[in-house]
């Protein structure tokens, strides 16, 4: 949920997208993304995060022609990237893409561009403590206790659709 948080908090885009992408959506939105990150912090973007639903939709892609926008089986012609079935990483316009199972399936920041510096992890000065006793069953019980918090540190870092619809 603090990942989510931090996303929500990011750079939105000015323009509405309808679902399911295209080729030149999926491109401009990159390229605006690419552009927003840059201005507001003179950082690159280094990333995409997807979700698995956005990251089937991608793979899917293509051209008016019905050629594949994706590198898939080698073909490298007319590729906006790679991105397989077979592997959740791959690359769209040479920004590496990550696909995560905990976002949601094709609704508002479901894509979204980023540079890897917006976040940072916070973990509590004391030392993780691991605790185990034995329970009246008889059975081994293991607690490892510590602290930890996700921080955005710069929402300018993060470019997510105004909105996303069908």
């Amino acid at each position: 949920e603090a990942m989510l948080t931090a996303i929500q908090g990011g750079t939105l885009d000015g323009t509405v997208i309808t679902l399911p992408w295209d080729g030149d959506e999926l491109s401009g939105f990159i390229s605006r993304g690419a552009a927003s990150i840059y201005a507001a912090t003179k950082r690159f973007p280094t990333g995409i995060l997807l979700s698995p639903a956005q990251w089937a939709n991608m793979i899917g892609l293509n051209d008016s022609n019905k050629r594949p926008l994706f590198n898939v089986a080698g073909n490298p012609q007319n590729n906006l990237g790679v991105a397989e079935p077979g592997s959740p990483v791959g690359s769209i316009l040479g920004l590496p893409i990550y696909v995560d199972p905990y976002q949601g399936t094709t609704g508002d920041d479901t894509v979204v561009v980023l540079n890897g510096e917006a976040f940072t992890w916070y973990e509590s000065a004391a030392p993780l403590q691991l605790r185990t006793n034995i329970v009246g069953t008889g059975q081994v019980e293991v607690g490892y206790y510590g602290y930890g918090s996700a921080v955005t540190l710069s929402a300018g870092r993060i470019f997510r659709p105004k909105r996303l619809t069908t």
